[in-house]
């Protein structure tokens, strides 16, 4: 069992989203992504998220993190704080799993919307798409 999943308020799902962050402080003092880092989501849900990035950070570091749900037409732009670092050798990567700490409740219901819509079996799923 993973030390996080007992606090996990919301489903998660594997996934594999491209995704762009910047730090916090830099997005501060320079407003927008000027110096957009690309990552990878691999896991996502309401709460928070686990990407993969080339870039070391620490643990209780900020990031603005922006990316699209497959099937929603708008991005979501989303304040999040690092809260477990692992470096992955083989792909010269860190994992970083995230708690989002400032969230739309608009945003945080498409997520968990796309996370409860995936996880649906497969039937229902198709029943819903054809609505």
């Amino acid at each position: 069992n993973h030390p996080y999943h007992d606090k996990r308020n919301y489903k998660r799902i594997d996934i594999r989203l491209e995704a762009n962050y910047e730090q916090a402080d830099i997005a501060l003092s320079t407003p927008g992504f000027d110096m957009p880092m690309a990552c990878t989501i691999i896991d996502i849900g309401a709460g928070g998220a686990y990407l993969l990035a080339k870039e070391h950070m620490n643990v209780g570091a900020q990031l603005y993190v922006k990316f699209h749900l497959p099937n929603h037409h708008y991005e979501i732009e989303v304040l999040a704080r690092i809260i477990e670092r692992k470096q992955h050798i083989h792909q010269k990567l860190y994992g970083m799993r995230l708690s989002f700490i400032a969230l739309t409740s608009g945003e945080k219901q498409a997520i968990d919307d796309y996370v409860q819509s995936v996880t649906l079996p497969e039937h229902i799923r198709k029943g819903l798409d054809a609505l």
